[in-house]
C-alpha cells in the first residue's frame, strides 16, 4: 500500500486539510497569545468552485469566533470567484479592502 499522501489525495484535498488544521490551531492559539491576527494567503488554491464556496461559508462561521477572541482574520485572495464567494458569505459585517490595480507610477489603487 502506498503511504505517500500526495498519491492518495488530490492537491485540493491536501489544501483543505492544511487549511482546516491551520485555522483550528490558529484559533486555539489565540487563547494563550496576544497575536491579534490570523493571516491566510490564497486559501482557495487548487479548489473547485463548490469547495471555494464551502470554504467561504466556513470562514464566515469562524470569523465571529476570531472577533470574540479580540483578533481579526485577514485573507489575501487573487481569484475573483473566491473573492465574490467571501463577500457574499461574510455579508456587510466584513471590512473588505480590494486592491484594484497597481502601476509603477501610482502604486496600488485601493477600494474600501
Amino acid at each position: 500500500m502506498d503511504s505517500n499522501v500526495s498519491t492518495r489525495l488530490s492537491q485540493g484535498q491536501i489544501n483543505c486539510t492544511a487549511i482546516a488544521c491551520f485555522l483550528a490551531l490558529a484559533i486555539k492559539a489565540l487563547d494563550g497569545h496576544n497575536c491579534g491576527i490570523i493571516l491566510v494567503d490564497e486559501p482557495e488554491q487548487s479548489l473547485d468552485a463548490y469547495h471555494q464556496r464551502k470554504l467561504a461559508d466556513l470562514i464566515a462561521k469562524i470569523a465571529p469566533v476570531v472577533a470574540e477572541k479580540g483578533a481579526c482574520l485577514q485573507i489575501a485572495v487573487t481569484g475573483v470567484e473566491f473573492f465574490n464567494f467571501l463577500k457574499s458569505s461574510l455579508g456587510d459585517d466584513a471590512q473588505i479592502i480590494q486592491f484594484k490595480e497597481w502601476t509603477e507610477n501610482t502604486g496600488s489603487v485601493v477600494e474600501f
